[in-house]
C-alpha cells in the first residue's frame, strides 16, 4: 500500500481543501492520503462523508494536525491506519 503525502500546513484557505479533494479523486483503493495541516479541515469532513472515505485525525509530533484518509471499503488500509495512529494524541 502506498502513502500519499500532502502538506498544506502553510497554505491559506481554500487551497488546502482544493488540493485535498483533487488528491482524493485520484486516490487508489489500496493507498491512503496523509495530510498535514495547521488545523482540522472542517469542510473536508463533509466531502469525506459524502464520497465514502474513512479518516482519522491526530496531533502529530510537530503539533500539527495530521489526517489519514482511505476509501471506506478498503478494510485492510483502514486497519493499517488504525494501528498507525493508535498511540497518537487525538486532535481537539
Amino acid at each position: 500500500m502506498d502513502r500519499i503525502e500532502l502538506d498544506v500546513s502553510e497554505e491559506e484557505a481554500p487551497i488546502p481543501l482544493i488540493r485535498a479533494t483533487e488528491a482524493l479523486q485520484k486516490l487508489p483503493r489500496d493507498s491512503y492520503l496523509h495530510i498535514t495541516h495547521r488545523m482540522a479541515p472542517c469542510k473536508l469532513y463533509n466531502y469525506l462523508e459524502q464520497n465514502d472515505f474513512y479518516a482519522e485525525t491526530r496531533r502529530g509530533e510537530s503539533g500539527l494536525c495530521e489526517i489519514y484518509i482511505c476509501h471506506t471499503s478498503a478494510s485492510d488500509v483502514k486497519l493499517y491506519i488504525a494501528k498507525l495512529v493508535q498511540d497518537m494524541a487525538l486532535w481537539h
